[in-house]
């Protein structure tokens, strides 16, 4: 038999295999267990069963308040306002600016910028000192032009602080909601 033609009768076979494999695969897979935004398990939002999250509200002294710091491939912890982003070593690979600006009075919403490409998640601090806080809110990323919460982000408050952390490598605008 020539070549191209056992090739094509190898590979038929193997894609006639690989069907019904996949297939067996997804129904191994457990669907049953329940998911952490279902009723009953975890803790709920009023967004987990098809609302929005609500921005907290704040009495911002500085909104549209801007700050920059210089960042190198060394990183560093960079004090802006009553804020702090760490950079840790090596997140970047040339020297740059970050940027800091708050973008409300009433809400605690911020956005970071950078001037150079971030490889590593920055540590991003806000303080929430002049917010309505409660342990169940949490950081989204926000979409400024739509108005709109588009996914959660990783974070928490600093205990013992009014300050809620998170991680991103993603510059943009974040929000805190509940």
């Amino acid at each position: 038999m020539p070549r191209p033609q056992l090739l094509s009768r190898v590979r038929t076979l193997l894609l006639a295999l690989a069907a019904p494999l996949s297939a067996a695969a997804l129904l191994a897979c457990d669907a049953t267990e329940p998911g952490a935004l279902e009723p009953g398990v975890g803790p709920q939002f009023e967004y987990a069963n098809g609302g929005d999250p609500e921005p907290i509200a704040c009495n911002d002294p500085t909104p549209d308040e801007r700050w920059v710091a210089n960042i190198t491939p060394a990183g560093g912890t960079f004090n802006m306002g009553p804020n702090t982003i760490i950079v840790p070593a090596n997140a970047v690979s040339s020297n740059g600016h970050l940027y800091l600006r708050e973008l409300s009075a009433t809400t605690l919403r911020m956005r970071v910028n950078s001037t150079v490409t971030i490889t590593k998640p920055l540590e991003v601090r806000v303080s929430a000192e002049n917010c309505v806080i409660d342990v169940a809110q949490t950081v989204w990323l926000y979409d400024e032009v739509e108005g709109e919460f588009e996914q959660r982000v990783d974070g928490s408050y600093l205990e013992g602080t009014d300050d809620m952390r998170f991680w991103t490598i993603q510059p943009g605008a974040y929000a805190l909601a509940d």
